[in-house]
């Protein structure tokens, strides 16, 4: 099975997780087996879909067939990786607990900058190798932290080619360097610590080089056919510049924009005869506000064809605002229903 890969991307704040999980909702209702996987760990998501939190591994919204969700769990993603590595390259099980009790690891693991968005990309690849979904759409973190995510499988390869690893692990003719660093590192250090930390490089060698493996398989799944990268943005003058920059650096990265959605546009008001109102001052409450509704969406139709033109070539489709956060499945309901046929074209 060929899986077709949604990258979201866009700011925080614009309801990009949301409309993520309706990109999903809409192609599982178009027959797609869909998992949306997000690494935000707030639970709005999960209590539309009507779970307290989504599991670690992709679980069936119970109310929609075909409809999976996902939030990575940081840790267990790290532990499972880890766990793939053992098998495939025979690691010993007590080297492998050696390894998760190491605080180097647990750093690593649970806070070092940076290995969210490695792990992240471990995860989809191993997702996509397993072949159990015609979609994965992918809800990435807020743009900065996106091209974090964009730039880590080759970041890695990079740093598992370089000479640095070659040093810290003692390969080839770093052996003797690496000695005399290591000296040097115990000074400043103390023996207790040195000594974790030559354990850490020792017993994670093979998983150090099984990522660097993942990151050249991923860097080619980032511009594989089946790859398509979605931009959600605001339309308000923060959003569409938050806009332009990103798409300005997907441009530099050679990877191409698929198409955009405008998230919570306001709606022109419904046509209403307010003449039949029986009270004259609600009469004129009403119409100020449509007066005030109006301008409102004239405002982000402005907005959004200006961002469709900086944004050529590529379809800038608009996603009305509920009046009310997604609460519900219904609510994303209501918001994949916006979603056009042409965007699945």
């Amino acid at each position: 099975m060929t899986t077709n890969l949604t990258i979201v991307l866009g700011p925080g704040g614009v309801g990009k997780t949301t409309l993520s999980a309706s990109l999903a909702l809409a192609a599982a209702r178009r027959g797609e087996k869909t998992v949306v996987v997000t690494v935000d760990p707030a639970k709005r998501l999960a209590q539309a879909l009507g779970s307290e939190a989504l599991p670690h591994q992709p679980g069936q919204v119970a109310a929609q067939p075909g409809f999976y969700a996902a939030t990575l769990d940081r840790a267990k993603a790290w532990d499972e990786m880890v766990g793939r590595c053992a098998a495939r390259r025979h690691m010993k099980s007590s080297s492998v607990e050696r390894l998760f009790a190491n605080r180097f690891y647990q750093h690593l693991r649970d806070e070092l900058g940076g290995s969210a968005e490695i792990i992240t990309t471990d995860y989809l690849a191993h997702l996509l190798k397993a072949g159990g979904f015609d979609r994965i759409v992918l809800d990435t973190p807020p743009a900065n932290d996106a091209l974090g995510f964009l730039d880590a499988p080759e970041r890695f390869a990079d740093f598992m080619d370089s000479r640095i690893l070659e040093l810290l692990i003692g390969k080839g003719s770093f052996r003797l360097s690496r000695t005399l660093v290591l000296k040097v590192l115990s000074r400043l250090t103390g023996r207790q610590m040195l000594d974790e930390l030559i354990e850490f490089l020792s017993l994670s060698r093979d998983v150090l080089e099984f990522m660097g493996d993942r990151g050249r398989e991923v860097m080619e799944l980032q511009r594989r056919q089946q790859t398509e990268y979605v931009l959600v943005t605001a339309p308000d003058r923060e959003g569409e510049v938050a806009a332009k920059r990103l798409v300005a650096e997907l441009t530099t990265r050679r990877l191409k924009l698929g198409a955009a959605f405008a998230n919570r546009m306001v709606s022109a008001p419904p046509r209403i005869d307010w003449a039949t109102e029986p009270n004259a001052a609600w009469k004129a409450f009403g119409q100020q506000r449509a007066d005030i509704r109006t301008l409102q969406a004239e405002r982000d139709q402005s907005r959004l064809e200006h961002l469709a033109e900086h944004l050529s070539g590529v379809a800038v489709h608009p996603i009305s605002c509920l009046d009310k956060e997604p609460q519900s499945l219904s609510d994303l309901a209501a918001l994949s229903s916006q979603v056009p046929e042409e965007f699945w074209s």
